[in-house]
């Protein structure tokens, strides 16, 4: 009994020395695993989170002999708060391929310290930080490191993938500690069969031993992978028996994203973030000093200089290493975020007065149908009116409130008249855009209904309760409201252009009345009639959602694509409305991604490319699906996967942003088709992606979008040589295969007219197009940590009003996202 009395006396007193027992509290641990437990449903939201793992999942810890012979236990180390890191947004950061090809300069940043704060010192110290009277929370340190492939023999860093024994990629420990705290490499041994590590600090401390007596390897999953090590530490530094070895444990979990090569075997960092969390005790005599932890995030940031082009005997794949090294430069994107802030629930839809602007061969800013407006839709039963140079709402629009109905709106648009009112008094007008006019007409859904607001004529204030006309006899829907898209424009007799509104709905049925949408309510002379045009996607019988519904830009004659919960994309001729004119079944994407395995591909997304040519889908299954049209029928081209970089969970919004002929000085001949390559994407891994469709898929004059994409990134000289010097090579190859190609046609065959000539021609520029692939990729990425409901874009008009990229989430808020002015 005295000796349990003893015991307790000590151990208070060590405990009121380390600052008290709070870590180890019942209110702090019910808190930790209140926050891991919310951490846990975010994960799901956003795949960017990063997992440390869970304490069941965790090393069997190994007992231990302190310097006095006695028992030290290392008990579970993970019960603690496990940190849930979002991808850091830095500009520094670049993308490697490989964690073993390359040296690291690591920005190390302590995030958070706790316990108490002595004992994080002086773990951190041990385990290669310096003096522990610098540590505070919030350090950062910047170094050198390296990982290298474990040993044969180092066991327990071995993992099976795919019935494959393959050694993981560890952390070079001796380069660490000398990059860290300036020792002498000789002053370090590495015993790789032990597992230990032993180094001597310049201050004379004595011998430092970093032993790992247990590690976890995670194999490489959709998720990422890592390691879960625990380490005894024998040191006589710090603590309040500094002077006399004592024996302590820390556990360090890192995490790396998503990361396996299948071609190599290697370990791939593709998102490089790493989560360090210690969770430090000090043992003597079998006593356990109280817990501590101190979590840090690595950044590493690698030298686009030490990643040399890898040899390879495919032209194809040198092409593209080349290409991909100036691509990833885009991480580095300098793209300012805004917010607008006004609704009081989720917005769900948004729409902006260039939306059809993009469709239009003359691409004059002031052309553009105010390009500092925006207008969103909400679950609050709102529509809001944005003027963008404020980031303030003009209008807020207040849905008619219909019993046994939601009034949430649903859908919103832009009439596109004034695009063209503007277009043909150009020469008369003054160019200057006013948004303190407002003459626009919007349109709006809630439920089943449709509502027109004339702005131009409004006098009741800044908030609308009563719309200017209601078109909801008109369409006649049956179900919700999914999307409103208005059509492109027809000439009347009279030269004016006539416009038609399609309301997709949940009964999976196209509604488009039969009478032109008015572009104000003063050219609404008589009654609204009731005739109207269904295009039935859904199958009779089915409970197929149709979720979208978009107009053909560019073709003779009135076409409308519809997707739908039935996994098809249909084309139909509005004027012949009984049956689609081509269906295409979107099948599940062939990946190991089980997100993608999984979900269904519904179509969630549609959008036409600026010249009419593309169709894009977005799908549930994680993957964008590119549809050619080719008349009256639609021909799939291509698919935007995970395994091409893609989203990992499903594609909410697609939308070609048309943002390269206001950034060319020089413009094509077509800058309607300049526009076709460069693709947005937003899924519900809460990513948005910039594709560059590639020159093989993309027909016509489009543009690399790297043109004018530059000013996204730092590119520096030597990248801009290396472009140049790929230019030059690829131009030189192709010049010497034609003529090749054409010396042996002529000594085949001489007599040959100018059409066969014409024709060989076109085989060498096809043959080059196969010989020079240009592939569809992720040019860069933007985390956006919310799951997005719609997106959309506007082309630069001003330096205050550049490119931009608007999204709706999960949140109340509307993000703007700005690419930087070339």
């Amino acid at each position: 009994m005295t000796e349990n009395r003893m015991m307790i006396i000590v151990l208070l007193l060590i405990c009121s020395y380390y600052g008290g027992v709070d870590a180890l509290s019942v209110s702090s641990r019910a808190r930790r695993d209140a926050l891991r437990n919310i951490s846990a449903i975010g994960g799901g939201i956003t795949s960017s989170a990063i997992f440390l793992p869970q304490a069941s999942q965790a090393a069997t810890p190994l007992p231990l002999q302190s310097s006095s012979g006695a028992p030290v236990r290392i008990e579970e180390l993970g019960n603690g708060l496990d940190l849930l890191s979002p991808k850091p947004i830095t500009s520094e950061v670049y993308y490697a391929s490989s964690m073993t090809d390359t040296k690291w300069r690591v920005q190390r940043v302590v995030t958070s310290v706790e316990g108490n704060l002595e004992q994080s010192a002086l773990a951190w110290k041990l385990l290669g930080g310096s003096d522990e009277k610098a540590f505070t929370s919030k350090l950062t340190e910047v170094y050198e490191a390296d990982f290298i492939a474990a040993p044969e023999g180092m066991k327990d860093a071995a993992y099976t993938f795919e019935g494959k024994t393959l050694q993981s990629a560890i952390l070079d420990r001796s380069l660490e500690l000398s990059s860290r705290i300036g020792i002498d490499k000789g002053s370090i041994q590495l015993d790789t069969q032990n597992n230990s590590i032993e180094y001597i600090r310049n201050n004379n401390e004595g011998p430092v031993n970093l032993t790992v007596v247990s590690r976890k390897i995670e194999p490489p999953t959709e998720s990422g992978f890592g390691s879960d090590e625990v380490y005894r530490i024998l040191s006589s530094a710090g603590g309040i028996f500094a002077g006399t070895n004592v024996f302590r444990c820390a556990r360090v979990r890192r995490r790396f994203r998503r990361g396996f090569d299948e071609s190599t075997g290697k370990r791939i960092l593709d998102g490089i973030e790493i989560v360090t969390t210690h969770r430090v005790m000090d043992g003597v005599a079998g006593i356990e000093m109280p817990t501590s932890t101190c979590s840090t995030i690595l950044k590493y940031v690698g030298d686009l200089s030490s990643f040399a082009m890898r040899c390879s005997k495919k032209l194809k794949t040198i092409l593209s290493t080349q290409l991909m090294a100036g691509m990833n430069l885009m991480s580095g994107a300098k793209i300012q975020k805004r917010t607008l802030k006004g609704h009081r629930q989720p917005v769900l839809c948004i729409s902006h007065p260039g939306d059809h602007a993009k469709y239009s061969s003359i691409t004059d800013a002031h052309l553009q149908h105010h390009p500092s407006l925006l207008l969103s839709g909400s679950e609050d039963g709102t529509a809001r009116l944005w003027d963008l140079r404020t980031r303030k709402a003009a209008y807020c629009i207040v849905a008619p409130v219909i019993e046994n109905e939601p009034n949430d709106v649903t859908a919103v648009a832009f009439h596109p008249s004034i695009i063209e009112d503007r277009q043909s008094s150009d020469e008369r007008a003054d160019t200057t855009i006013s948004t303190s006019r407002l003459d626009c007409m919007v349109y709006t859904s809630s439920g089943t209904n449709v509502y027109g607001y004339d702005l131009r004529t409004c006098t009741s204030g800044p908030i609308i309760k009563t719309p200017h006309l209601d078109l909801s006899s008109s369409f006649q829907c049956l179900d919700e409201i999914n999307q409103l898209s208005f059509s492109f424009p027809k000439r009347n007799k009279d030269g004016r252009r006539n416009y038609q509104l399609a309301a997709v709905d949940d009964c999976g049925e196209v509604h488009i009345p039969s009478e032109c949408i008015p572009q104000s309510i003063v050219s609404q002379q008589s009654p609204i009639s009731s005739k109207h045009t269904v295009l039935h996607h859904a199958e009779p019988g089915s409970h197929t959602i149709a979720s979208s519904a978009v107009f053909r830009p560019r073709v003779n004659g009135m076409y409308v694509a519809s997707g739908g919960t039935d996994c098809m994309v249909k084309l139909f001729d509005v004027t012949k409305p009984k049956r689609a004119t081509s269906s295409i079944h979107v099948k599940p994407a062939e990946s190991e991604n089980t997100t993608q395995l999984c979900n269904p591909p519904f179509i969630h997304s549609l959008q036409w490319s600026p010249s009419g040519r593309l169709l894009a889908a977005g799908v549930g299954d994680g993957s964008c699906v590119i549809l050619r049209g080719e008349g009256n029928r639609l021909v799939e081209i291509g698919r935007l996967g995970y395994d091409e970089g893609g989203h990992g969970s499903a594609v909410a919004a697609v939308c070609f942003p048309g943002f390269g002929s206001s950034a060319l000085t020089t413009k094509p001949t077509n800058s309607v088709e300049a526009e076709d390559r460069l693709l947005i994407s937003a899924g519900n891994d809460s990513k948005i992606l910039f594709w560059d469709l590639g020159g093989n898929m993309v027909d016509g004059d489009a543009l690399d979008p790297l043109r004018y994409l530059g000013g996204c990134s730092d590119v520096n000289e030597q990248s801009k040589k290396k472009d140049n010097e790929l230019q030059n090579t690829t131009e030189a190859m192709k010049s010497a295969t034609i003529s090749s190609k054409k010396s042996k046609s002529k000594n085949k065959k001489k007599g040959k007219t100018n059409n066969q000539h014409k024709a060989a021609s076109t085989d060498d520029d096809l043959f080059m197009n196969d010989l020079l692939p240009s592939p569809p990729k992720v040019l860069f990425q933007i985390p956006h940590h919310h799951k997005p409901n719609w997106i959309t874009c506007s082309r630069a008009s001003s330096d205050a009003l550049p490119s931009s990229v608007f999204v709706a989430d999960t949140t109340n808020d509307i993000s703007i996202y700005s690419l930087p002015t070339s």
